[in-house]
């Protein structure tokens, strides 16, 4: 059985994430990830998190030992973006550089991610973030949108577009284990 190891980026005080109009990254962070996981355990997928509420601790390395440690088949870390810019919108998805496989994760769920109207496309990037790094598997981090905008914070908010946001995620990875 597959196993995905979901990480809702960030959470308590000494790392909250963004914070704009009202809305902590954190948070929107976990509501999605648990959808995401509900949805992923409903395909047969076997789902481990590295969070599933709040918690104190600042360091990152964490979650990448626990995925490691889980022996996780895949890698997401789920994240809000922020910019000085309200005009910056849209979602963004990274791999670590010559990572094949998460490149190839990314590019699917990209892809998946493209069909959704709703949103700006700002592409598939490489970064040497802590959790793409240090994890023994094919990872990606997604910035779903922005909670600097205000068009997007204020859909990010919604039921509706965090559970298209893990429909989006589940066929994207779908797509990659399948081909």
């Amino acid at each position: 059985m597959v196993k995905i190891c979901i990480d809702p980026g960030h959470s308590g005080p000494f790392e909250p994430g963004a914070y704009a109009g009202g809305v902590a990254e954190a948070d929107i962070n976990l509501m999605v990830a648990k959808k995401l996981g509900l949805l992923l355990t409903d395909c047969g997928y076997e789902v481990i998190y590295t969070r599933e509420g709040d918690i104190d601790n600042d360091e990152l390395l964490w979650r990448a030992e626990l995925a490691n440690q889980q022996q996780a088949n895949l890698f997401v870390s789920i994240h809000c973006n922020a910019a000085d810019s309200e005009e910056a919108r849209g979602f963004e998805i990274y791999h670590y550089p010559g990572a094949i496989e998460g490149g190839r994760l990314a590019d699917s769920i990209n892809r998946a991610f493209m069909a959704f109207p709703y949103t700006l496309e700002r592409g598939v990037k490489k970064a040497y973030f802590t959790v793409l790094a240090e994890t023994n598997m094919p990872a990606i981090l997604i910035e779903l949108a922005f909670l600097s905008s205000e068009f997007d914070r204020q859909i990010l908010t919604t039921a509706i577009f965090q559970t298209m946001m893990a429909l989006i995620i589940t066929s994207g990875i779908h797509g990659y284990l399948v081909l």
